[in-house]
């Protein structure tokens, strides 16, 4: 196979700019983030701490995205799924990727920390948390991904915390229903990422990542695949009994696990691993959209 080769400095879009902070990834924790805060209000948030917390998590996703997009600038031409990003073909400098992460990530800490307590929020943890999520994704999970399959077990940590910046941006502590709700995304995280890995196991390949399904094989993986989601089905029910959300969570969130979990299993029958990878990875992201949306829906009055 040719190697691909980057441009010789095109001209950077808007669009590039966009794409710098993974838009996708991006919304999907914002909406995580509300319904952490809307849970945490009992459907009754302060809107303009709610709108504060909100651009504070954008600015810190951001802030982590473009610092993966800097250090993986190297990995991603290798790799047909991400050669055409604006680093990797040197339409963006390096060196104002790298900049617009600062920006962003101390424009977080100020919003966060500053901008809540001026509001009579605690926002001292709130932006804590930002900063280790911008840490843990930007630099330790971006670096540990190169040499270890480990590194999506890491990197579930940065990809949880949103939910617990909403939470504590209200509660203002690292309280029980903090880490239930850090402990879903994260076994929700695990066969969502898996799934995905499955699918792009040449691109990882080319790239020179070791992720699990590289290292391990198919049908490892989807032993893990199946361990988490069976951890995610209990753990999201842990919500209803300690009264934060009612019936209809319940109903909504136990259907969906067992149909996640069902999927997970048929992993070890399906002929067609890469048909089932695709199905199993778009029900993931079917499921997160329903979780936010049910806690928004069924949130109980505190």
């Amino acid at each position: 196979m040719e190697k691909p080769v980057a441009d010789a400095g095109g001209q950077a879009s808007l669009r590039d700019y966009i794409e710098l902070t993974k838009p996708g990834i991006t919304l999907a924790n914002l909406m995580m983030t509300f319904a952490a805060f809307w849970l945490a209000s009992g459907g009754r948030p302060d809107w303009l701490m709610l709108a504060l917390t909100m651009v504070g998590t954008y600015f810190a996703v951001a802030s982590g995205a473009i610092l993966n997009n800097y250090f993986d600038r190297d990995r991603d031409i290798l790799m047909p799924r991400t050669q055409h990003r604006a680093l990797a073909q040197k339409r963006i400098s390096p060196n104002v990727a790298l900049l617009l992460a600062v920006i962003m990530g101390v424009l977080s800490l100020i919003i966060l920390g500053a901008g809540l307590t001026a509001l009579g929020g605690a926002g001292e943890l709130p932006a804590l948390l930002a900063l280790i999520g911008i840490v843990s994704y930007g630099l330790v999970y971006t670096g540990l991904k190169r040499y270890t399959a480990l590194g999506t077990l890491f990197g579930g940590i940065p990809g949880s915390i949103p939910f617990v910046i909403g939470w504590t941006a209200v509660v203002g502590k690292m309280d029980y229903f903090a880490w239930v709700l850090f402990f879903v995304m994260f076994f929700w995280q695990m066969p969502h990422f898996l799934t995905l890995a499955i699918l792009k196991v040449e691109d990882y390949k080319a790239g020179g990542f070791p992720m699990f399904p590289v290292v391990r094989g198919v049908d490892a993986t989807i032993r893990q695949i199946l361990l988490y989601t069976a951890a995610l089905l209990p753990t999201s029910l842990i919500l209803v009994f300690s009264g934060l959300v009612g019936w209809i969570y319940l109903i909504v969130m136990t259907l969906l696990g067992l149909v996640f979990l069902g999927l997970a299993a048929y992993g070890f029958w399906a002929s067609n691993k890469e048909a089932w990878a695709l199905r199993t990875f778009r029900f993931s992201l079917i499921y997160l959209t329903a979780w936010c949306m049910v806690m928004i829906v069924d949130a109980q009055p505190l």
